[in-house]
C-alpha cells in the first residue's frame, strides 16, 4: 500500500476513495494538483473546515502534489443541500464576496502557519462570470444524466420535503469547478467531507465522459468532525467555533479542547494535527502515567493554536489563568484579557435606578420571575462569583469600582456581562 495512503488510514483521515488504485497512482505523480473546496458562506473558517486543511496539509508534506483551495464565490450563492434537510437562505454576490476576501486571508496565514509552501487560492466565480445560459446547456447540459443525479443521497433525501432546481443544479456546478480545474490546472484529484461524495463522483463522472473511462482521475472524503454524541464539532451550543480570533475568542476553542475525554483527544490529534506515530506513542505514555495533567489536551491546544494563530500565547495565557476562569476569580485577570475571553457573550449597560431582575428581563436575558428565584434558591446565580440571594438585588456605583464590568453567571453554563453604564 502506498505510505501516505497507510498514514492517511492509520490517522482515520479517509471515509471514501474513489478509486484506491488511481488515488494511490495519483499521490506518486509529480507537477499535478488536487482540490478542496471551501463554501464561503461565513467570513471565517471554522474547526470543522480544518479536518480537510489538514489533510490537504498531509498530502502536500508527503507527495509531489499541490494544492489548490477552490472558494465557491459562485456556487455559495446557490446553496450546497447536503447535509441540510431544508432549503438553504440566498446569499447575496456583495457578502459572499465579502466572506471570499476574509477566508482568503485566513488560508494563506494558516497555510504560512502550516508551511505549505506551494499552493494557490482560486474563486470559482471566475469559471462562471462569463458563461451564458446557453453555452451552459450546449457545453455542459449533454454530459449531466438526470438519472444519477436523482440517486445521489443528497437529493433522495430532499425528495419528500422538497428540493428547489437551484440547490439540486449545485453538484452539476461542483462537477463543472472539477472539470475546469482538470483542464486548466493540472488538478487530477478533489478532497472533500463526507457529505461531497455525490458531487465528487458527478465530477469524476463529466470529466470521464469527456476524455475515457479509464483517465487517471480520483477523490477522497473525509469523516464529518463529530463529537461523541454525534454533532458536529465545527457547532458548539449551536455557535461554530470559529478560528477567527476577531469573531471568537480563543479561549472557547481552549476550554472545549481541553475539557475533551482522552480517547477524543488522541482521535482529533490524529485528525487535526501532523503528530508522528513516534510522537504519539511517546505522548500516550506520557498522558497515561500522569491523567491529571491532560498532556494530550494541552499539546492537542499547542499544535491547534500554531495552525490557527501563529502562535502559543494564547494557550500560554489561558494555561496560566484556568484555574482563575474555573473558581470564577476575574479580578484575578488583566481586565483587557478577560474581555477578550468574553467578547461574545450577551452583555447590557447597568442602570442603577432598577433591580438586576427587570433588567436581565428587559433584556431577554432571563425568561421569568420563577427562573430568576429558582436561581436564587439554587443559589446559581453569581456576580464575579459572589452568590445573589436578594430577589430584588440591585448593584452599587461601588460594585465596579476595581472593573468597568463585572461576569454574571446564570446556573453553570450561561455567563452575562454586565457594563458600568
Amino acid at each position: 500500500m502506498n505510505k501516505l495512503l497507510e498514514d492517511l488510514k492509520w490517522r482515520s483521515l479517509l471515509k471514501e476513495l474513489i478509486t484506491e488504485d488511481d488515488v494511490s497512482k495519483i499521490f506518486s505523480l509529480d507537477d499535478k494538483k488536487f482540490y478542496l473546496g471551501i463554501d464561503p458562506t461565513a467570513d471565517s473558517l471554522h474547526i470543522g473546515h480544518f479536518l480537510t486543511i489538514n489533510l490537504a496539509n498531509l498530502i502536500s508534506k508527503k507527495s509531489n502534489l499541490t494544492p489548490v483551495f477552490v472558494l465557491g464565490g459562485f456556487t455559495a450563492q446557490i446553496g450546497d443541500p447536503s447535509g441540510k434537510n431544508a432549503e438553504r437562505k440566498l446569499i447575496s454576490e456583495n457578502i459572499v464576496a465579502n466572506n471570499c476576501k476574509k477566508i482568503k486571508e485566513q488560508l494563506q496565514f494558516i497555510c504560512k502557519n502550516l508551511e505549505i509552501k506551494n499552493y494557490e487560492i482560486f474563486d470559482n466565480f471566475n469559471i462562471y462570470k462569463n458563461l451564458t445560459l446557453i453555452d451552459f446547456f450546449k457545453k455542459y447540459g449533454k454530459l449531466i444524466n438526470i438519472s444519477k443525479m436523482l440517486s445521489r443521497d443528497v437529493v433522495k433525501n430532499r425528495i419528500d420535503v422538497g428540493i428547489s432546481y437551484t440547490e439540486f443544479s449545485y453538484q452539476i456546478f461542483q462537477a463543472i469547478d472539477f472539470l475546469y480545474l482538470f483542464e486548466n490546472k493540472n488538478v487530477l484529484l478533489q478532497i472533500g467531507g463526507s457529505d461531497q461524495f455525490g458531487n465528487i463522483l458527478s465530477g469524476i463522472e463529466i470529466i470521464r465522459r469527456i476524455r475515457n473511462k479509464n483517465i487517471l482521475i480520483g477523490g477522497i472524503t473525509v469523516p464529518l468532525l463529530i463529537d461523541e454524541s454525534g454533532n458536529k464539532i465545527g457547532k458548539t451550543d449551536g455557535n461554530p467555533l470559529w478560528i477567527s480570533k476577531e469573531k471568537l475568542s480563543p479561549y472557547f476553542i481552549y476550554q472545549y479542547l481541553f475539557n475533551l475525554s482522552d480517547s477524543f483527544a488522541k482521535k482529533l490529534l490524529l485528525q487535526l494535527t501532523t503528530i508522528t506515530k513516534f510522537e504519539f506513542s511517546d505522548l500516550l505514555k506520557k498522558a497515561n502515567s500522569n491523567k491529571r495533567e491532560r498532556y494530550l489536551q494541552k499539546e492537542l491546544i499547542r499544535r491547534l493554536f500554531i495552525s490557527f494563530y501563529g502562535d502559543n500565547d494564547y494557550f500560554e495565557k489561558f494555561d496560566k489563568i484556568s484555574e482563575y476562569l474555573f473558581t470564577q476569580n476575574y479580578q484575578k485577570i488583566e481586565e483587557k484579557l478577560l474581555l477578550d475571553i468574553f467578547k461574545n457573550l450577551d452583555s447590557f449597560k447597568y442602570d442603577f435606578k432598577q433591580d438586576l431582575f427587570t433588567q436581565l428581563k428587559s433584556n431577554n436575558l432571563i425568561s421569568s420571575k420563577r427562573e430568576f428565584i429558582q436561581f436564587l434558591k439554587d443559589k446559581a446565580l453569581k456576580i464575579n462569583n459572589t452568590s445573589i440571594l436578594e430577589v430584588d438585588f440591585k448593584l452599587k456605583k461601588t460594585d465596579f469600582s476595581k472593573q468597568k464590568f463585572l461576569i454574571l453567571s446564570l446556573g453553570k453554563k450561561k455567563k452575562i456581562i454586565i457594563k458600568l453604564n
